[in-house]
């Protein structure tokens, strides 16, 4: 895919931007046939322990059976012990996870996110989202890895962040790499179709359950980490042609929130290479996931970001990351409002 097209940002909106505008990465392969390369950060749904504060609950992935030491429903911005004393910004949002999974758990994901909204209302955090794909993972859980009825579980609340988890953990589930490593390419396009078939199920009956669920599909093919990111585009665009934009943008929002788990000095350390893909036509969108992403780390300072993203080598990367930080920075207004 080389020329304009539609990429669909993580709130669902659509936004034109131009494709064949013209490291050191989380994950790095050669070309298609290369397996992954495990030397870069961490997965961005680790457990909150390693954002460097303890919490209230043991685990943020699975019910254990013990009680809290909190009333886990109770909307404060102190809903994991300690998390209160971080800024608002990702690594509060990794704090939380246990607090909106057990919520989610005990009174469903509607409750979940419509608890995560009151923080934002509150100034707690600046951004729902991330809690919103923690709560997917509890939905696809409980629902024995059916997808199809997941996406419908999930609320849209914060921007539709439950939905975006939904196929990004059941393709992670059929573990792509190993599929590729036994059986090949061919292989690997067979699986991929049969989830775009998952969501062809929503194509006519309900198109943004439909273009959620193929963004998810791209956050999937960027953990399953077999390819780098422009040949998990590519792959969108050859399994689902004309509609492969939100499996595109998710594949680049996947791989630019891996950087996130680092240290700030890290991150800026990095910031240079993260879309150095060569001359890829991918490039642009890249640095505008970029640009979302800092956003999310600096709780929403648009100012701070934009310095950051100013600091780039080339000019044209500089500017798709600030406007990447722009939009990102609108559609976080774009997130209350959706409960009672």
């Amino acid at each position: 895919m080389t020329g304009p097209a539609q990429i669909m940002s993580r709130a669902g909106v659509w936004i034109g931007i131009c494709l064949a505008c013209t490291s050191a990465a989380p994950v790095v392969t050669t070309d298609t046939n290369s397996l992954r390369q495990d030397s870069g950060p961490a997965r961005q749904d680790a457990g909150p322990g390693e954002a460097g504060t303890s919490v209230s609950v043991s685990d943020g992935g699975r019910d254990t059976g013990g009680s809290p030491t909190r009333d886990v429903a109770v909307p404060s911005p102190d809903a994991g012990q300690n998390c209160a004393a971080l800024p608002p910004g990702y690594r509060k949002q990794l704090c939380l996870k246990p607090w909106i999974q057990n919520l989610t758990r005990r009174d469903g994901p509607e409750a979940a996110l419509c608890a995560a909204e009151e923080l934002l209302s509150d100034g707690a955090i600046t951004d729902c989202h991330l809690l919103a794909h923690f709560v997917g993972e509890v939905v696809i859980h409980s629902n024995n890895g059916d997808a199809a009825q997941s996406l419908v579980d999930c609320p849209t609340t914060c921007l539709q962040g439950c939905g975006h988890s939904v196929m990004e953990h059941v393709i992670e589930e059929r573990d792509l790499n190993a599929i590729f490593r036994r059986s090949g390419r061919a292989a690997v396009l067979t699986e991929l179709r049969q989830f775009s078939a998952i969501c062809e199920t929503f194509a006519e009956s309900d198109s943004e359950t439909y273009f959620v669920c193929i963004h998810g599909v791209g956050h999937g093919l960027t953990n399953s980490g077999f390819v780098t990111p422009p040949e998990a585009a590519e792959l969108c665009d050859e399994i689902l042609g004309l509609q492969a934009a939100p499996c595109a943008s998710g594949v680049f929002m996947e791989y630019a929130n891996q950087y996130l788990r680092l240290e700030e000095a890290d991150l800026i350390a990095a910031l240079p290479t993260i879309c150095d893909f060569g001359e890829s036509p991918w490039r642009d969108l890249c640095w505008r996931n970029v640009g979302e992403s800092l956003m999310w780390y600096f709780g929403h300072l648009l100012e701070r970001v934009s310095n950051e993203c100013n600091r780039l080598p080339i000019e044209d990367d500089a500017k798709a990351c600030r406007e990447g930080a722009e939009q990102e920075g609108e559609l976080a207004q774009m997130q209350s409002g959706s409960c009672p």
